[in-house]
């Protein structure tokens, strides 16, 4: 049948099933008739797309900005067991949009973009607001001793 004189006002979506409205399916330049998943399907499988390549995509934009390969990653990830470098725990904060746990974040230093090794959330943010002064994280830890021997412990 020639769609010109008999113009499409449904079809079945190849993803639920259903025969919707021409209206909810996306315009496709390389299909005739227009993108083959209806507009809700499409998003939802975008989405579930997203979500199950995103730690991937984040690794690989890490592995570029410091110049490192997959097996040097995993070297260093390696080396200090999959914890973090600081305190020796595994990351335990959950990234606000997967609602799943972050990975541990990839320590640098600032000033020459040397890596240092894998911290966790909490860490990380401690060395950042530290300004990446030792001097300043020696003084907390003076501070928080000072506190606990004077008033008898934590």
């Amino acid at each position: 049948m020639d769609t010109a004189l008999f113009p499409l006002t449904t079809k079945k979506c190849g993803g639920c099933k259903v025969e919707k409205p021409i209206s909810e399916f996306w315009a496709d330049a390389g299909r005739k008739n227009g993108a083959s998943w209806c507009k809700a399907c499409r998003s939802i499988s975008r989405k579930a797309n997203r979500e199950i390549h995103r730690e991937k995509i984040n690794k690989d934009k890490i592995l570029k900005k410091y110049n490192i390969t997959r097996d040097e990653y995993d070297k260093i990830l390696n080396a200090q067991n999959g914890v973090c470098a600081i305190c020796g725990e595994r990351e335990t904060s959950i990234d606000g949009k997967s609602k799943k746990p972050r990975s541990l974040a990839l320590d640098h230093d600032h000033a020459n973009e040397m890596i240092r090794g894998f911290l966790c959330h909490r860490c990380n943010v401690m060395v950042g607001y530290s300004r990446e002064k030792p001097e300043l994280l020696r003084l907390a830890a003076d501070y928080l001793e000072r506190w606990a021997t004077i008033h008898g412990g934590i």
